[in-house]
């Protein structure tokens, strides 16, 4: 049972950090004290560490059916290596990259003020509900464009007769 553990385990660790590797093909530099401080604090600010932990409940959750004979114990230690803050920490260097001191104080400001708390508070719900007509409004496109094929293919069928 060990070795079934230890080989499993093995197996996990390698798709994570092959997902991990897919990703780091830029140079990455070190960024000013100062700049990492104002990025966690977007960071915070903005809920990403919350959406990290989730992430982690998704990953583990997304491999659970590929590996159905992993005893839970296994998942437990997994989900305790996945530390969202590590991660956060790993993040760092792309919003270093994409964005300047400036911008991202600015952003900071922005989400201190009582309608960036809103925009924080809402988004996630206006997220869903967006989803939710956006899937409506495929269904809609689709069924549009059903009912055009069936017509031209009727069309069709006449003028070949």
């Amino acid at each position: 049972m060990q070795s079934f553990k230890t080989t499993i385990s093995a197996a996990i660790l390698g798709l994570v950090i092959s997902f991990s590797a897919q990703g780091q093909t830029k140079e990455v530099k070190t960024p000013d004290p100062q700049k990492v401080a104002v990025i966690k604090e977007l960071i915070t600010l903005s809920g990403s560490t919350n959406l990290g932990n989730k992430m982690v409940t998704q990953l583990i959750n997304s491999f659970k059916p590929a590996y159905p004979g992993v005893p839970n114990e296994v998942w437990d230690r997994f989900a305790k290596k996945l530390n969202a803050e590590e991660l956060v920490d790993s993040i760092i260097v792309v919003y270093d990259r994409h964005f300047s001191i400036e911008d991202l104080q600015a952003a900071v400001d922005f989400y201190r003020t009582p309608s960036g708390q809103r925009l924080l508070k809402e988004l996630p719900l206006v997220m869903s509900e967006g989803a939710a007509i956006g899937q409506e409004w495929g269904k809609k496109k689709a069924a549009e464009l059903i009912e055009e094929l069936k017509a031209e293919r009727a069309a069709s069928k006449n003028i070949k007769q």
